[in-house]
């Protein structure tokens, strides 16, 4: 007897309780996809972010809408919390999908505008592309759109096709962590501009420790990947047979030096 109640006290609470508890946070909750970072001639930090609700959008490609933010401050953490004083809803980041830094933070040193990211549980780092911008973040994601697409989604699958290409190489912001801690190992970002209303890419940016010293272009990074060995099944170069007569297109070769073997076309 006293069994068949305590059953029917479990099953009376399953009834009254709610399914969800959090489902209005989840529903007004806007979604951080992604943030860039510049410094700002008096030496402060400014952060941009582009913030996208999701319940706006429809079946149509690109019908979700995006708004862009930024904040200026002295820290990581300053600048989110301006962002979040000027955005509606809470600012979720489980579909956190890239971050840019600006060349003016990537020649200093990175580590102590990425340390807070590590740290922060609520920041995903596995899936974080990364990658630094030749100029202001700020002025690139407030294009809010590359064509249809949305500007973050627009850059995040430009890195991810350009490393299938062997031209940048494939890590996220966790496989960076590794990198950047080690002292006896320098490593390269994606290295972007802006070029109007598109995102275009310059090569790959070279760093000695944690600052910016250097960069390589499309054709000299694919050369850097077959070198390092981190080069995908496509890694294709161009290069002229013979001096002069550059109008004509017989005069040009290119190899396909991907996967296992070097093919030439």
């Amino acid at each position: 007897m006293k069994r068949a109640g305590r059953i029917g006290t479990v099953l009376l609470l399953l009834a009254v309780l709610p399914g969800c508890w959090d489902e209005d946070s989840l529903r007004n909750a806007r979604l951080g996809y992604g943030a860039g970072y510049d410094l700002t001639p008096d030496g402060r930090l400014m952060q941009t972010m582009e913030v996208v609700d999701e319940s706006k959008q429809t079946e149509q490609q690109g019908s979700a809408k995006n708004e862009v933010e930024s904040g200026v401050g002295y820290s990581v953490r300053q600048t989110s919390d301006i962002i979040r004083t000027k955005v509606t809803g809470d600012i979720r980041y489980f579909k956190y999908g890239f971050m840019l830094l600006g060349r003016s933070v990537a020649e200093k040193d990175l580590y102590p505008y990425l340390d807070v990211l590590y740290r922060d549980p609520r920041n995903p780092t596995s899936r974080v592309k990364i990658a630094v911008v030749d100029g202001s973040t700020n002025e690139m994601l407030r294009l809010k759109k590359a064509g249809n697409i949305l500007i973050g989604e627009f850059i995040t699958r430009k890195i991810e096709s350009l490393e299938e290409m062997s031209v940048f190489p494939e890590l996220s912001l966790e496989t960076m962590l590794t990198l950047l801690l080690d002292p006896g190992q320098d490593f390269v970002l994606p290295y972007l501009k802006q070029d109007g209303k598109n995102v275009d890419a310059i090569g790959i940016a070279l760093f000695n420790g944690q600052r910016m010293t250097g960069s390589l272009n499309v054709e000299e990074a694919i050369l850097y990947s077959l070198l390092s060995g981190s080069h995908k099944d496509t890694a294709r170069f161009v290069r002229k047979i013979k001096e002069g007569d550059r109008s004509n297109l017989e005069n040009y070769i290119t190899f396909d030096a991907g996967g296992k073997k070097a093919n030439e076309n």
